[in-house]
């Protein structure tokens, strides 16, 4: 591939990346939302579907993530086999980074709806 090639794929991949990452900060807040607003007076059967609902799509857009920051890095790092100068950086630990911050992320607001459900008596 030229190095212009080698730009554009990782152009490509960075904004893929954040796109899906736009993507989960949505599903996440909307969650967190659904959760403070409405979390306690949902049935049991609506919590289940909830949740199952936002751990799937939680799941896809983190690997998505995951597999779009991987894959900026392996254009990163073959565009600096051709030119050692090139301004492009991504490693490949940055991508395992977000993708544990975002099952953080997504474990805690799970966290979130349970103890809105389940509030500890004063």
């Amino acid at each position: 591939m030229t190095e212009y090639e080698l730009a554009d794929a990782v152009s490509s991949y960075a904004t893929q990346g954040g796109t899906f990452m736009a993507l989960w900060i949505s599903i996440l807040s909307a969650y967190a939302f659904v959760a403070y607003t409405t979390g306690e007076k949902l049935l049991r059967s609506q919590v289940i579907w909830i949740n199952c609902l936002y751990v799937f799509t939680s799941f896809l857009c983190i690997t998505a993530i995951y597999g779009s920051y991987k894959s900026h890095s392996y254009y990163t790092s073959q565009i600096k086999l051709v030119n050692p100068n090139s301004p492009q950086s991504m490693y490949h630990d940055l991508a395992i980074l977000v993708t544990g911050v975002a099952i953080l992320g997504s474990i805690a607001t799970l966290k979130f709806m349970w103890d809105v459900r389940h509030p500890k008596a004063e």
